[in-house]
């Protein structure tokens, strides 16, 4: 029985399907989880709520902060691979690092 990885903010994931080509978004492109939120489900049921998540489009295998962010259904996300989720974090980590002291003065 295999596990399903749930999706959480902080992780990189390939869309499933096309219905965020509105957003630049095509089916297997990679997204960077930014956050989640809870909405009601419908105006009937004040209790009845699902999951969203924020997601930023990846530009190079970097995030684009700049193109802002939009946001897709958990069931439209799969969690890339422990190997690719590793290395695009390395990447996200390095593009978004404070400089070091000695950098900024000179």
């Amino acid at each position: 029985m295999s596990k399903i990885k749930m999706v959480e903010a902080g992780m990189f994931c390939r869309v499933l399907n096309s219905n965020y080509s509105q957003y630049g978004v095509k089916k297997e492109d990679v997204v960077y989880i930014a956050g989640d939120g809870m909405v009601a489900v419908s105006e009937a049921d004040p209790y009845a709520y699902r999951k969203i998540f924020v997601a930023a489009l990846m530009v190079d295998e970097v995030v684009d902060a700049e193109s802002g962010g939009f946001t897709i259904d958990g069931k439209s996300l799969k969690p890339c691979s422990k190997a690719k989720s590793a290395r695009l974090q390395a990447i996200h980590e390095a593009a978004f690092a404070e400089p070091e002291e000695d950098e900024v003065l000179n």
